[in-house]
């Protein structure tokens, strides 16, 4: 088992050499491992439910985040309300043509399989949002499986 660098989040992996990443400043003080799972790991992928053929002129918004194939995914905690999802994972933002910021209409839950290679760490500050989520970034080995996740996103805290 691992711990996620600076949480108390534990996956089943091994740590091996530290690899790249496609985006230095996506992660908290730049702290972040590489990882090879030995076990599946559940993991979240919000999108606007488009694809890059979506987007045009009028419909530029969906260039950031447009798709589900994407290598960035939320672990750990990620049953938050909305408006927590997006400032704690440091989501983008999208404006539209008509002035709304539009951050994800869709979301899947992904289970990545043993031997996949990821970088794990916490989402750093940015985009406006304070970041501090738990995030990994797929690096090679299967695809994850991906289920949707029928309904909408909850926008209120709530107590069980």
């Amino acid at each position: 088992m691992i711990l996620v660098p600076g949480t108390g989040i534990s996956i089943a992996a091994s740590a091996i050499a530290k690899r790249s990443t496609r985006a230095p400043e996506a992660w908290l003080a730049g702290a972040y491992i590489t990882v090879q799972l030995e076990g599946p790991l559940r993991a979240v992928r919000v999108h606007v439910g488009a694809g890059e053929g979506a987007v045009t002129e009028a419909n530029i918004h969906l260039a950031s985040g447009a798709g589900v194939d994407s290598p960035w995914y939320a672990i750990g905690d990620f049953v938050q309300p909305y408006g927590e999802y997006i400032a704690s994972r440091a989501i983008p933002k999208t404006q539209t043509r008509f002035g709304r910021v539009s951050m994800f209409t869709d979301a899947v839950v992904a289970t990545f399989g043993s031997g996949a290679v990821l970088n794990v760490g916490r989402a750093a500050p940015l985009f406006g949002h304070r970041g501090g989520g738990e995030q990994a970034e797929f690096l090679e080995g299967l695809s994850p499986t991906l289920e949707p996740i029928g309904g909408s996103w909850g926008r209120q805290y709530g107590h069980a």
